[in-house]
């Protein structure tokens, strides 16, 4: 596509939930505002994700809204709260109209010429209304999860209403490690679906510069422990009890710096960048979201997964991704729990020096997810302003 008159406006909603929908947005959102596009990202995520397309690029904005979508709570890093999870979408529902109302005034003076998801539900809807055109990028929507933990007919109906939200989506950008979509699950609408390679990030400094950093020599075996932003205990877990004997751990916790020396480590995640850390480390302690999935199969790092209760996103995750494409190990939660972590650490980084490299995946569906939008974007806004004239 030539240079055109003036930039697309393209609003790109983020669902909050867990940093994994936030940090793979990033990537996307870069290969669009590479091409000289404007994005204004609407999100409850926290704005340090953004950061750096923030200070890169100034056709970059950020609107924060607490308000967005639902998501899940969780009691823990890997146990689903299914009982407030239901009373916080049923009063995200209840209490929609307004979001909706303020969101469609936006929309609309903001003269959008396409509108991203990944992947609320009810921009879709407002979307629609106005008359904008959505594509979806996501390897899940939330209807499914929900649907998988309702178990009244109550809980259920709570389902179908977002499901319809997700129904006025008009196309898919779907990523691997994806589970069934029901916005478009039948025949027809898979005209509207364009399968992508992995969008993921990439490390930007070597292993031997962050090994120093950490102060942990590069010799030493490391494991990285991740659970999307939640603490860790202070005295649940020990380097004697979790660690392999000389194995080093770095446990990314969430707006905290502490015990930064010795064998297990707190590091604030926030100052750290994730890949980075993936790439320089020998396995990843964490769960199935996609973000831990695709950076460590980008990466080729041993994942040891805590199965979590109640998320049906995993299951794409395992089967789709990490077992094609990864080195996947599963803890039970028992052993998570006790502490009992040194035999699947050990076993995981036995797989990837026993087993030949898995199938490759290419890692830069951002290349095609940023084309397929801004073909949809554009096609609108010459529908709306007559044919763009090219430089």
């Amino acid at each position: 596509m030539g240079n055109l008159t003036r930039p697309l406006r393209i609003a790109f909603y983020v669902s909050g939930h867990g940093f994994g929908h936030a940090t793979r947005a990033t990537v996307t959102i870069k290969a669009l505002l590479c091409k000289g596009h404007a994005v204004i990202i609407t999100t409850s995520a926290p704005r340090f994700i953004f950061d750096d397309l923030l200070t890169t690029y100034p056709q970059c904005t950020v609107r924060n809204i607490a308000t967005l979508d639902p998501g899940v709570i969780q009691k823990d890093p890997v146990t689903v709260d299914v009982e407030k999870t239901m009373v916080q979408l049923r009063s995200f529902l209840d209490g929609m109209n307004d979001v909706a109302s303020q969101e469609a005034a936006w929309m609309a003076e903001a003269k959008l010429d396409i509108v991203c998801l990944d992947a609320p539900f009810l921009p879709a809807r407002v979307a629609k209304q106005v008359g904008i055109p959505t594509v979806m990028i996501t390897n899940f929507t939330f209807d499914a999860i929900f649907d998988a933990i309702a178990k009244r007919p109550s809980d259920k109906e709570l389902v179908r209403r977002c499901k319809e939200m997700y129904n006025d989506t008009q196309y898919l950008i779907r990523i691997p490690g994806y589970i069934n979509i029901p916005a478009f699950e039948d025949e027809a609408d898979q005209r509207n679906v364009l399968d992508v390679p992995l969008i993921v990030r990439k490390f930007r400094q070597s292993r031997a510069s962050i090994r120093e950093k950490l102060d942990i020599p590069l010799d030493s075996h490391c494991v990285l422990i991740t659970f999307g932003g939640f603490e860790l205990p202070g005295s649940a877990w020990t380097a004697e009890n979790v660690l392999p004997e000389g194995w080093y751990g770095i446990a990314a916790c969430p707006f905290t710096d502490r015990d930064v020396r010795g064998r297990l480590r707190r590091i604030r995640a926030e100052t750290w960048y994730m890949p980075d850390l993936i790439n320089a480390v020998d396995v990843v302690v964490g769960k199935c979201g996609y973000g831990t999935c695709s950076e460590v199969v980008a990466h080729q790092v041993p994942l040891v997964y805590v199965p979590r209760s109640g998320f049906a996103e995993e299951q794409g995750l395992i089967e789709n991704m990490m077992r094609p494409y990864g080195y996947a190990v599963e803890m039970p939660q028992q052993d998570f729990y006790r502490g009992h972590w040194t035999p699947h650490i050990l076993r995981a980084r036995q797989m990837k020096e026993d087993h030949p490299p898995p199938s490759y995946i290419r890692d830069d569906g951002e290349a095609m997810a940023s084309e397929y939008i801004i073909g949809i974007g554009l096609q609108n806004a010459m529908r709306n302003n007559g044919p763009y004239v090219e430089r």
